[in-house]
């Protein structure tokens, strides 16, 4: 009983240390698909799409969008390193979104309700659903 005890409390421990190891680098997928992202408001109050960067290894690009997106309604981003013309953006690919509130922040009315980045590597179609007090969702 007692040897079985201590295999136990070893196999346990051992367990236990392979799944705390540390490692610094973030999990990637060896594939990554192809796919769209896109933004749907859902927070009850209109919000502007500010602006977006793209990045594929060394190339990068910023866009101005400069939007207003009212409640219930959607916008797809597009790929601007490929021209623009399409909203498909190869797998792998990492973008970075801004957005926020048009509606004050009724404790302080100079800043306004919520101000939100976010960050995304592309890996099939993703929908963001951004929510009440500037908070998101995603459906991949």
């Amino acid at each position: 009983m007692v040897k079985r005890i201590t295999i136990f409390l070893v196999l346990a421990g051992l367990v236990l240390c392979l799944s705390c190891a540390n490692n610094d680098k973030p999990f990637h997928p060896g594939i990554l698909r192809e796919g769209k992202v896109s933004i749907y408001n859902q927070s009850g109050v209109r919000i502007r799409l500010l602006d977006f960067t793209q990045t594929r290894g060394d190339e990068e690009t910023s866009v101005v969008i400069n939007r207003s997106l009212n409640s219930g309604f959607r916008y797809f981003l597009l790929n601007m390193l490929d021209g623009g013309d399409t909203d498909i953006f190869p797998g792998g690919d990492y973008i970075t979104i801004r957005y926020r509130s048009e509606v004050a922040n009724p404790d302080d009315p100079m800043t306004p309700l919520f101000d939100q980045t976010i960050d995304h590597t592309v890996n099939g179609i993703t929908v963001y659903y951004v929510k009440t007090g500037g908070r998101y969702t995603v459906s991949p």
